[in-house]
């Protein structure tokens, strides 16, 4: 086969693929379970909807904002602290893989939180106020979330698994 007619051959499928991606239709349902499912996702795109509660294990260096100077239950940890914290994540929306709610704990009382869901339907990408989530699907009402934040006066990261409450 001549170089030329591999390159039209080649074209050929890739013009066939390209049409073949570029005409598939997202159609989007709910299984009897209430969970959305779209054509281009395999898995059933999972709930966040709720209020899920954990405890958070942080280690900083300065004073974040969940984490000021002197809160309560704070440990040394060399040049800098630990502290293990109540979370609480109410989820009020979800369209698709995009949920949004708010995050309290017990120095902070209803900060912004939004997030999306990746396709895959086990990996959780949030952002709050001032730093960012990324977390595991467990299972139906367990999730595993860890925070990191720095900026030029404080870093933090806080690794947590969150209960969906009933």
């Amino acid at each position: 086969m001549s170089r030329m007619t591999r390159l039209i051959a080649f074209g050929t499928l890739a013009t066939v693929a390209l049409a073949t991606v570029s005409s598939a239709q997202t159609t989007t349902g709910q299984t009897t379970t209430g969970q959305t499912t779209t054509a281009q996702t395999t898995a059933p795109i999972f709930n966040m909807k709720g209020t899920w509660t954990g405890m958070g294990e942080a280690i900083m260096d300065g004073a974040p904002m969940f984490h000021p100077q002197g809160a309560t239950g704070e440990k040394p940890a060399g040049d800098y602290r630990m502290r293990d914290v109540p979370f609480t994540y109410k989820i009020d929306g979800q369209d698709g893989l995009r949920f949004w709610g708010k995050v309290s704990t017990d120095v902070v009382k209803n900060e912004r939180l939004i997030g999306s869901l990746s396709h895959n339907g086990k990996t959780i990408y949030m952002a709050g106020k001032v730093g960012l989530l990324d977390g595991e699907v467990i299972d139906a009402n367990t999730i595993e979330m860890c925070y990191r934040h720095v900026d030029a006066t404080s870093a933090l990261v806080n690794c947590k698994i969150m209960k969906r409450q009933q």
